[in-house]
């Protein structure tokens, strides 16, 4: 039995690898240089905050580091609670759920709330974790083209008629690409064939507004959305994700959704990290301007140096590679110089690329070191 499982994941890792798509564990392999990060989701620099951390410090003092049960047994904690309560105001929505992941917030909340008489209208380069909650759903889904309200309207008129409920599923921020949902257009198809509408704001709450609340909330849209899923783990730099909304979503869901059920409840340490964070996130606008003035240079530097990138409407930035083992072999080139910036290949996007990320901690200094390797790269690339 073991020799012929062993079998087949040999012929399984061996087909990854002769298409360059073994993904790696590894520690970078570099001496004696500094390693610059260029591809952390640590938008604003909070994960190595010191106030954070003295808070995660006091609170696992207080209530422990781990919760020891999930919140319906014994988890619950008022950290838990008023944390929730005070995302909740953060967003704008009556009511907020804390998740132990962003994975875990999409598949329990689009899991829970449709089933096999419903159907799902999903943006094609939705999240992994929006798809494996379709799956599990077991609704019918149908994909629409990227961005495109003409694609998403064209297979709701054809179809909406045949089901009970009907979810349109769209990132605001795309993870992979960086561009932007039309948030606006997305609530006018989903309220005129009466559809419900999701939003996953990972990649840009803590960014966006005056606040930092995210992109739904700079338009004053918060009270059209119903369902909005938003994580702890990158802008806020700790770790969970949350899902907001009216009191109704937020009671069903602490009845249905299973990872929150069945899941010990996030750490009280990180509860009081995460109540700090908000805090810098929502009066610290500094941060997000200084991301912001990072990201445009970096987009400039690519732009002068004829890079083909994705998108420019965020802080991710990606850099469209001819193939997956060009991709690696640029990644490894910019290794050696202590830069850090991961090739991303299929199956998590069409096309490989490198994903740069902004981030407020960068230094002058290290962006004209990234310009610089950029540029070598640039004139290496002619010779692949």
């Amino acid at each position: 039995m073991n020799d012929s499982l062993n079998k087949f994941l040999s012929h399984k890792l061996d087909i990854l690898l002769k298409a360059d798509l073994k993904r790696e564990l590894n520690l970078p392999k570099i001496t004696n240089k500094q390693i610059i990060n260029f591809c952390s989701n640590d938008y604003l620099g909070l994960s190595k905050e010191k106030s954070l951390i003295e808070a995660a410090y006091q609170s696992a003092l207080e209530f422990g580091i781990g919760a020891g049960a999930s919140r319906l047994i014994s988890g619950n904690t008022k950290l838990h609670s008023d944390l929730e309560i005070e995302i909740a105001t953060f967003k704008g929505t009556e009511n907020a759920l804390l998740f132990n992941s962003g994975y875990d917030a999409n598949i329990s909340t689009i899991a829970a709330l449709m089933s096999k008489p419903d159907i799902i209208y999903s943006d094609e380069l939705n999240h992994s974790s929006i798809l494996s909650g379709i799956k599990l759903s077991d609704a019918n889904c149908l994909n629409y083209n990227h961005l495109c309200l003409k694609s998403l309207e064209e297979k709701i008129k054809s179809t909406r008629f045949q089901y009970r409920n009907a979810l349109i599923i769209s990132e605001s921020i795309f993870s992979m690409d960086g561009d932007m949902a039309d948030l606006k257009a997305l609530i006018s198809v989903a309220e005129k064939y009466n559809c419900w509408l999701m939003i996953d704001e990972a990649h840009s709450t803590g960014l966006f507004g005056e606040n930092g609340a995210g992109l739904i909330k700079s338009l004053k849209l918060e009270n059209r959305i119903p369902i909005q899923m938003g994580t702890c783990s990158k802008a806020f730099g700790c770790q969970g994700a949350y899902i907001a909304g009216n009191n109704l979503l937020i009671e069903f869901l602490i009845q249905r959704a299973k990872t929150f059920i069945y899941s010990t409840a996030l750490s009280p340490a990180i509860c009081g990290a995460l109540k700090q964070s908000l805090k810098l996130i929502s009066t610290e606008k500094w941060r997000r301007e200084k991301l912001f003035e990072n990201a445009d240079k970096i987009k400039t530097i690519c732009k002068n140096l004829d890079y083909k990138i994705i998108s420019q409407d965020s802080q991710i930035i990606c850099l469209e590679m001819p193939n997956n083992k060009i991709a690696l072999k640029a990644a490894e080139f910019l290794l050696k110089q202590g830069i850090l910036i991961q090739a991303i290949r299929p199956p998590t996007v069409k096309k490989a690329r490198l994903r740069i990320t902004a981030s407020t901690i960068y230094t002058k200094a290290q962006i004209n070191h990234l310009a610089s390797n950029l540029t070598d790269l640039q004139m290496a690339l002619s010779g692949w």
